[in-house]
């Protein structure tokens, strides 16, 4: 849960408002407008108050939320593979997965995270800070999955809500 809810998703937040770890877009175009959080933002205002935001809220807010506020603020590749994370998530969260489905959980995270690469670090030298380990960790949540089962039954969400 903490690998999407409380560092994949924040820190995708944190690329959109341009906020991550000080760098700009680079060669992108990923920046969503202050005035476009004002429009979106709420529940609370995920832009402006990250720090009330918990795994909860930011499951919530990738699942159900931002397919429909970010589309048209971001270009559509970004778009895109903001939906493409967001599929994975779902996948992820299913109570019961086959295992074709976790082959192509396997291969819908390559590919995001090689997009990933491409979007936002570029393959710059000086944006290697968009590249944290949580990037790399996505890489095994498959593997995980096929050795331990669902990641409901492992994650701590229980103990976090009640």
């Amino acid at each position: 849960m903490h690998l999407f809810f409380e560092n994949l998703v924040p820190n995708m937040v944190k690329h959109w408002i341009g906020e991550f770890k000080g760098l700009d877009e680079g060669k992108g175009a990923y920046k969503i407008s202050k005035e476009e959080w004002i429009a979106i933002g709420t529940l609370p205002d995920i832009a402006q108050d990250c720090g009330l935001y918990k795994a909860e809220a930011y499951s919530f807010w990738i699942q159900y939320l931002a397919p429909i506020l970010l589309k048209g603020r971001l270009m559509q590749k970004y778009y895109n593979h903001a939906v493409e994370l967001r599929e994975i998530i779902l996948l992820c969260l299913q109570f019961k997965i086959s295992r074709a489905e976790i082959d192509e959980l396997q291969q819908m995270i390559n590919n995001w995270v090689l997009k990933y690469k491409a979007y936002y670090y570029q393959y710059r030298a000086s944006r290697l800070p968009t590249c944290p380990l949580t990037i790399h960790a996505l890489l095994h949540i498959p593997y995980y999955i096929q050795q331990t089962g669902p990641l409901w039954a492992l994650w701590a969400f229980v103990m976090e809500r009640f």
